[in-house]
């Protein structure tokens, strides 16, 4: 069960503005999160939005009741401890709502266009965004890499995996990172021809990127022998993939740098994306397994968990 703390309403904002892009932002003021709300500045994002924060904490409040008798029933039954902690609970909470709306505050600071809405909920961090998420159909769910705790800044949090293997949208694992004046966006992108990655490529090319934004495209194979596969038959499909992907990029006006690396496309994107100092990488939620063997849908989890920058895996609805 959640119980939901809303802070201002989104609804009356929506009527007549069917294609404002809708984001959901799990956010519980960590340093992850402050840095994910700075990150959305350079991910293409257009001035018609419709957010929701969301600050989830893992506590149990009762339910509402239906009269002030049925109340002084239950509270005459329950013991003093469970009293106690029920009160604590709904501090936290109302503590997690303050939270959010610290967390909306700042967000429209920074985008003034958008319409931004606040929430909380008392639930488990993960079910609250995967429930939300299935409620409101967002067309992105944006999190950090990790929340408040030691352990999670080693590892992709629990939190941002869960909602990257169930979210049933396009998912932004943020991660921010120190930036030089007057840098462009930079973006490496990984295709191999698949549907989601052609899902992908369309949703690059149809955002508001700045003057100058440079896109790595990276196709990434195993060594060809392993397959008993002609090489050349290979490089020329990639050959072909590559020069449709960078076409559609550059009518969009991006700077393309088409490449191919021979290897595991596990460390090729990473590393890429790593030593060119890319601001996202965006990936296709599922790509080729048998027929093309080019296994960049096995690999966006594996992306997302060992990149230094953000990450973006599309979802073709």
């Amino acid at each position: 069960m959640s119980i939901t703390m809303a802070s201002s309403a989104i609804g009356e904002y929506g009527k007549g503005r069917s294609k404002a892009m809708k984001i959901l932002i799990g956010y519980d003021g960590s340093d992850c999160a402050n840095a994910a709300l700075e990150d959305l500045g350079r991910a293409g994002l257009p001035t018609d939005v419709e957010v929701i924060v969301m600050t989830a904490v893992d506590v149990f409040i009762p339910p509402k009741f239906e009269s002030e008798e049925d109340e002084e029933e239950f509270h005459r039954y329950v013991p003093h401890g469970v009293k106690l902690a029920h009160e604590r609970n709904a501090q936290r909470l109302a503590e997690a709502d303050a939270l959010a709306a610290q967390g909306g505050e700042n967000l429209r600071a920074m985008f003034p266009d958008w319409r931004v809405e606040t929430e909380a909920l008392a639930d488990t961090p993960h079910w609250a965004l995967i429930n939300e998420i299935d409620s409101r159909k967002p067309d992105l769910v944006v999190v950090g890499s990790h929340g408040r705790s030691a352990f999670g800044r080693m590892i992709l949090g629990s939190v941002s995996q869960r909602i990257l293997y169930e979210a049933k949208c396009s998912v932004r694992i943020a991660r921010g990172r120190t930036l030089i004046a007057d840098t462009p966006i930079r973006l490496v992108l990984g295709t191999d021809g698949s549907p989601d990655a052609d899902a992908m490529l369309d949703a690059v090319a149809a955002r508001d990127w700045q003057k100058g934004t440079q896109v790595k495209l990276i196709t990434a194979s195993e060594s060809f022998a392993q397959y008993g596969t002609d090489p050349a038959d290979q490089m020329e499909r990639i050959e072909d993939i590559q020069t449709l992907a960078a076409k559609k990029l550059s009518e969009s006006g991006l700077e393309v740098f088409p490449v191919v690396k021979i290897g595991d496309p596990k460390d090729s994107i990473v590393l890429e994306a790593e030593a060119w100092g890319a601001d996202c990488i965006f990936l296709g939620a599922v790509g080729h397994r048998f027929m093309e063997r080019f296994l960049l849908g096995s690999v966006s989890s594996a992306v997302a968990a060992r990149a230094h920058c953000s990450v973006e895996i599309i979802r073709k609805r």
